[in-house]
C-alpha cells in the first residue's frame, strides 16, 4: 500500500490499495512467417483501484480494511481486448 497524498494536521493521508493485474497475449506467425496475428487481453481480473483513509486511531496500520477504512474514491477500468495483424514486406 503506497501513500497517494500526504495529509496535514486534521487532513488524513490517502493510501492506494494494491490490486492484482493479469494480462494475456497470444501470437501466431502466418503467411510463411511474414505475417503475425496477435490477441491481447488486458486487466483480466478487473480489480478495483481504491484510494482510502485509515480510520482515526489506526494511522500506523496502512493495510486496507473494507469494514473500517473510508474510501475517498475508486476506479474500475474494465477488461480490454485487442487483435492486431502485422506483415513484414522485406526480409
Amino acid at each position: 500500500h503506497r501513500i497517494e497524498t500526504v495529509g496535514k494536521n486534521d487532513i488524513p493521508d490517502v493510501y492506494e490499495n494494491g490490486r492484482s493485474i493479469l494480462d494475456f497475449q497470444l501470437s501466431k506467425k502466418v503467411l510463411r512467417k511474414l505475417g503475425e496475428i496477435k490477441l491481447n487481453i488486458g486487466n483480466i481480473l478487473n480489480a478495483k483501484q481504491i484510494f482510502y483513509n485509515n480510520v482515526q486511531g489506526q494511522q500506523t496500520k496502512r493495510a486496507y480494511n473494507a469494514s473500517t477504512d473510508r474510501i475517498q474514491w475508486s476506479n474500475v477500468f474494465g477488461t480490454t481486448f485487442g487483435l492486431s495483424f502485422n506483415y513484414n514486406f522485406g526480409r
